[in-house]
Parts: structure tokens; sequence; C-alpha cells
């Protein structure tokens, strides 16, 4: 593992464990996902209060998995439907906004416009993606802009 990727891991994971802490029941599944995405082991954080809340469900201490984990899902079609194209559509926005900012764009109304155009959003709905995608890839979102300067050899 690189020292660069451990670090990146080492960041998310910490973000998600003062999100869990502070109460956002969501960021351990989310913490989770982001493991088994990235091939990497959970921390014991995470193992362990996983394996906590599926004890509360297999001991009928919860009657759900949502009930078990703490968190809800909304059974509203219109809420689902708007759930999918979150998740479609979030890192896409963000990563064009990232692309797009470190080429020199500046991160304004104009950008955020385009590209909404191209990817057939509102402006609004691409800086609302743009926004959780900066709470969900915080790192990776909040490193600088490299330097348009050329280094001498």
């Amino acid at each position: 593992m690189s020292e660069s990727f451990a670090k990146l891991r080492d960041e998310m994971l910490s973000r998600y464990e003062r999100r869990y802490k502070a109460g956002d029941a969501e960021a351990l599944l989310e913490a989770l996902r982001w493991c088994f995405g990235m091939d990497t082991p959970p921390p014991d954080w995470v193992r362990v209060r996983v394996n906590e809340a599926l004890m509360r469900y297999w001991m009928f201490e919860a009657v759900t998995l949502d009930a078990a984990f703490g968190v809800k899902r909304s059974k509203d079609k219109r809420t689902l439907e708007h759930g999918r194209e979150r998740v479609t559509h979030v890192e896409k926005v963000t990563f064009a906004v990232l692309k797009a900012h470190r080429r020199g764009s500046s991160l304004n109304d104009a950008l955020f416009q385009r590209i909404g155009t191209r990817l057939g959003l509102s402006r609004s709905r691409v800086i609302e993606y743009w926004n959780e995608g900066k709470r969900l890839f915080g790192p990776l979102v909040e490193r600088k802009r490299p330097s348009r300067r050329r280094r001498s050899l």
C-alpha cells in the first residue's frame, strides 16, 4: 500500500468516525462501503460497530437492519428516485468540478452551469451534488490545485 493511499485511507476513515461519533449513523455504513470499495480492511471501530448492529438484529433486539444500524431509508418513491439520482450523479459532478478547477476554472456559478448543461442537471442540483461530494470525498476534494509553474530540471 502506497504512503499516499494510506494517508487518504486514514483521513477518510477518521472523517467517517467523527461523523459517526457525532450521531450520523449512516457514516458507519459509508465507512464499511468505502473500505470494501477500496479493498482495504475496515478499522476496529467499524468492525466492532457493524458486529454490534448485526447482533442487535440477530438477537431480535431490532426488527430491521435499518433499526439495528440506526438508519432510516424512506419508502417514498420520490425520495428513492432522488437518492438513486444522487448516487448516480454525485461522483460525476464532483470529479467534473475537480477536473475543471485543476485546469484553472474558478468555482463559480458559470462553472456549475456548464457542468449542469453537460450532465443534464440544473445549476442548483450541481451545487447540491458538489457539496455532497465534498462531504464524501473530503481529502480528495480539499487538495490544492497544482501550481502551473514548471520546474526546471
